[in-house]
């Protein structure tokens, strides 16, 4: 590939994971994205501002290299996941539905195929995504000092309006200080910036560990200083065991010191999971595991189609409203959603592939990496972003493309050896 056509790629590959965090689009709303006559925005098929520069960044990788398609091996695994697409689509609940999303998935793989294919791209993340963290954390800072959206440019970031009294939008109560209101910054909700500061946070700390730069230094602070006002009680939990591990590895304490800093974590986690927050979070969260339940108590083997939860459970139960309503969003934990839409073999079979992923880090000793895979899926036991949200999903991505790639060149090197 010549300089002129690897500048182009790496220009688009830069701006792809600048503007990461940004949800600008143009949503569509065809009959099979409303329920109960309301319009759901987990249902909406929607091109985004990131997919023209990922179908940029594809095409023009397709008609400049041939890598792409000897890449791609048919295989008895190859022609099985497209045989259980197929049938996924064909059978599930709303099939339209099924096959946007498996389209969806299509896009991330092909992205994925690129970052991992192509070693220049690990140079753009190097520089890119900490300015992502820097601005969208800005952004969130300045929601919350003035308790409503900022508007403006900010806008053709994918800002949504945003103010206290607005019905669904997320709030905190902080007793003598009053009710709050959560920042969004460009995500559809701050549970998903939390999960994209921490686990980005991590990414960028994985380049910083091998090469020490001064806007990683920066991004990481901010990050972390940035994800206690989101208010996510899981992020937040995780980002404090990180840091109190971190300090652990890093500075010898005394034994003492270091059972007081366990319990200050237990303390501030139970202030976090009983004093602060929507107190109907939680049984509203546990319906939602129960109807989960029941789905794949129903459709053990295929589950009900890929993005189906909302359409079926809406239809084939009665639910409840309140201001809190959890009944229009998919289940919160991943492995619920994933074992209600593709079924329990399909559930079991990502567990088995993720086991021998953590276990090959592990053995080339990628502690960084592997921090941020377990990170991922454990906010996935109490969320269902990385699964259903653009942002999130792009996210993680990138994180399993670095985390092959790294896989890969050590591969390599033991064989080489």
């Amino acid at each position: 590939m010549s300089s002129f056509h690897l500048g182009y790629n790496l220009l688009v590959l830069f701006l792809l994971l600048l503007l990461l965090p940004s949800q600008l689009g143009l949503h569509f709303w065809p009959s099979w994205s409303f329920v109960s006559g309301l319009p759901v925005d987990y249902l909406s098929p929607t091109l985004y501002f990131t997919d023209l520069l990922i179908i940029l960044l594809l095409t023009f990788w397709v008609f400049r290299s041939i890598r792409l398609i000897k890449s791609i091996k048919i295989n008895w695994f190859f022609v099985a996941v497209v045989a259980f697409a197929v049938a996924n689509i064909i059978f599930s609940y709303s099939p339209p539905l099924a096959f946007y999303k498996w389209l969806r998935l299509t896009e991330y793989f092909f992205l994925g195929l690129y970052v991992h294919r192509n070693s220049s791209s690990l140079f753009t993340i190097y520089y890119s995504l900490p300015l992502a963290i820097i601005w969208a954390s800005g952004l969130a800072w300045w929601q919350f000092l003035r308790q409503s959206s900022v508007g403006g440019l900010w806008y053709w970031l994918g800002e949504r309006s945003l103010t206290i009294t607005a019905p669904g939008i997320a709030k905190i109560s902080l007793g003598d200080l009053g009710l709050r209101l959560r920042p969004y910054s460009v995500f559809p909700h701050p549970n998903a910036l939390a999960g994209f500061l921490l686990v980005s946070g991590l990414i960028v700390y994985y380049f910083y560990s091998q090469k020490k730069f001064k806007l990683g230094v920066w991004s990481l602070v901010i990050a972390a200083a940035t994800l206690p006002m989101t208010f996510s009680r899981t992020a937040i939990f995780l980002e404090i065991l990180l840091i109190t591990l971190w300090i652990f590895s890093k500075f010898r304490l005394k034994f003492v010191f270091k059972i007081l800093s366990v319990f200050l974590l237990l303390t501030i986690y139970y202030l976090l999971f009983t004093k602060i927050g929507n107190p109907s979070s939680l049984p509203e969260r546990l319906t939602q595991y129960s109807l989960a339940y029941n789905v794949v108590q129903k459709h053990p083997l295929f589950g009900i189609g890929l993005s189906n939860f909302i359409p079926y459970i809406s239809a084939n139960y009665q639910l409840t409203t309140n201001n809190y309503n959890l009944s229009l969003q998919p289940v919160h934990n991943i492995y619920l959603l994933l074992a209600s839409e593709l079924g329990l073999p399909v559930l079991f079979t990502i567990f088995y592939l993720f086991f021998n992923v953590v276990k090959k880090l592990l053995v080339g000793k990628q502690l960084i990496l592997t921090t941020a895979l377990v990170t991922v899926l454990v906010s996935g036991l109490s969320d269902h972003y990385w699964l259903t949200l653009h942002q999130n999903s792009l996210l993680l991505t990138i994180l399993i493309s670095l985390i092959y790639s790294n896989l890969t060149l050590n591969y390599e090197r033991r064989t080489n050896n």
